[in-house]
């Protein structure tokens, strides 16, 4: 639906599917041991899904920790972080709200990506994230219970301490030399992560030429973006 907003203009809701289809199969599966794909299919085939979806987290994404969880996020879902960045190398897009079910994980990295982008410091971006731990106190029995437990991971999977975002940081540089590098690993030009940076200054609301080309993995008609899986 479109609404109006405190500019005047109309309202577009993008639906991101940030886990996509590549992390699925190219990582978590592929990592997958032998004896829980064979436990995942047979719960499959017998219609118990939920239980299947429990396997999976157990026993591929428990071991990862939260800290792998994220090097895994931005090692397989590349294209799918590019589609969200690309919302913000729109000038016509802003103001723009983000967020995800919880707003910690897929939501902290694309907050990393965009303060990375302006130069914050990496300890100003760890604290930033840290932050998100003590805003969702009040929902952590919820989390744990329904949330993480009903597919399979630890309590720790509720938190988001600073050394999880540092060692993100340090993963980032040690694999593709700094956030543009992996920027541009993930398919955006100089031009988008320099109009990104220029909006998130302040210049937006149709100053600058459009230019960017939405991918339909970014788009839902409906600002802000629901990284949702």
């Amino acid at each position: 639906p479109r609404v109006v907003n405190r500019f005047g203009g109309a309202r577009t809701r993008f639906r991101c599917n940030v886990i996509g289809e590549n992390y699925r199969k190219k990582c978590v599966w592929a990592h997958a041991p032998l004896s829980t794909k064979i436990k995942v299919v047979l719960r499959f085939a017998t219609f118990n899904k939920a239980e299947a979806i429990r396997t999976i987290g157990r026993e591929v994404l428990a071991p990862r920790g939260l800290g792998g969880s994220y090097e895994d996020y931005v090692d397989y879902c590349k294209e799918e972080f590019a589609a969200v960045l690309r919302i913000f190398a729109d000038p016509c897009a802003y103001p723009v709200l983000f967020h995800c079910q919880h707003g910690k994980d897929r939501t902290g990295i694309v907050a990393m990506l965009l303060l990375g982008i302006l130069g914050v410091d990496d300890r100003i971006i760890a604290e930033d994230y840290a932050l998100s731990e003590k805003c969702l106190a009040p929902v952590r029995q919820r989390m744990e219970l329904l949330d993480m437990g009903a597919v399979g991971l630890p309590s720790a999977f509720c938190e988001s301490p600073a050394p999880v975002m540092l060692r993100l940081l340090h993963h980032i540089r040690a694999s593709y030399g700094s956030i543009h590098g992996y920027l541009h690993s993930a398919g955006l030009s100089d031009q988008e992560i320099n109009t990104i940076a220029w909006c998130l200054r302040g210049n937006f609301c149709g100053i600058a030429p459009r230019h960017t080309h939405l991918s339909p993995l970014a788009a839902e008609s409906g600002s802000g973006t629901d990284g949702s899986s």
